[in-house]
């Protein structure tokens, strides 16, 4: 015959056990941020990358499109500083004439190891 405890038996949670698995949590929670910010940061540099790879890719497209061999002085280039990079293409409107259209990005970000031997770098197409 089963008999149940009464509640006076019963025994609860102390307070050591209760901070323990609070620290616990704590520990998992501070491991797991840590490694997001590692993949944040991982991130960044690709979009980096892929919107440079963009502006390298708009350049030689705009180069192509206008010949650019015949003018020297109109080469489609990439200037890449730290911290930024400048695109600079050429627009022909109705009439044939052409006119610069310089974007400015700031998308090199702190996170984001730029070599500094190499630096500034401009890239004609």
């Amino acid at each position: 015959m089963r008999v149940w405890p009464s509640i006076n038996d019963q025994r609860g949670v102390s307070l050591v056990e209760t901070l323990v698995v609070v620290l616990i949590i704590a520990v998992v929670a501070g491991i797991a941020l840590m490694q997001r910010s590692t993949s944040n940061g991982q991130f960044q540099r690709q979009n980096v990358a892929i919107q440079l790879k963009n502006a390298f890719e708009r350049a030689r497209f705009d180069s192509v499109k206008r010949r650019a061999q015949t003018n020297p002085d109109q080469r489609a280039k990439v200037e890449v500083n730290s911290g930024f990079y400048t695109l600079t293409t050429y627009k022909i409107d109705t009439s044939g004439t052409t006119s610069p259209e310089i974007v400015t990005t700031n998308v090199l970000h702190a996170s984001v190891a730029t070599p500094g031997g190499f630096l500034p770098l401009t890239v004609f197409f």
